[in-house]
């Protein structure tokens, strides 16, 4: 993988970018639950994050050998149709402007 941060292993930038968005998206979860991020908001976030939390997991795994590098890349892989269902989740979504509640 191509390195942006000199001498910063792939694992540690991963690591890095995995919790820094894994932080995001249970903030997303807690204020969508707690009514003050609307819907289409969510979705947006939660398709955005999860590819950010498979990048991650994908740089970790770099690391790593054998069943547990499988596991993490599975992990990663999973990722994947959740951010796609919340992309169009969020795409058919009916608040264009980003302001309804979060309930509806």
């Amino acid at each position: 993988m191509l390195q942006s941060i000199h001498d910063v292993p792939d694992w540690g930038l991963g690591t890095l970018i995995g919790v820094a968005w894994a932080v995001v998206l249970v903030a997303a979860i807690y204020e969508y639950r707690t009514g003050s991020r609307s819907r289409r908001r969510f979705y947006q976030t939660i398709c955005v994050g999860v590819f950010w939390v498979a990048y991650g997991l994908l740089q970790i795994s770099t690391a790593l050998a054998g069943a547990a590098e499988v596991a993490v890349v599975a992990l990663a892989v999973g990722c994947v149709p959740i951010g796609i269902v919340a992309a169009i989740r969020w795409r058919r979504s009916d608040d264009p402007d980003g302001r309804g509640d979060a309930t509806g």
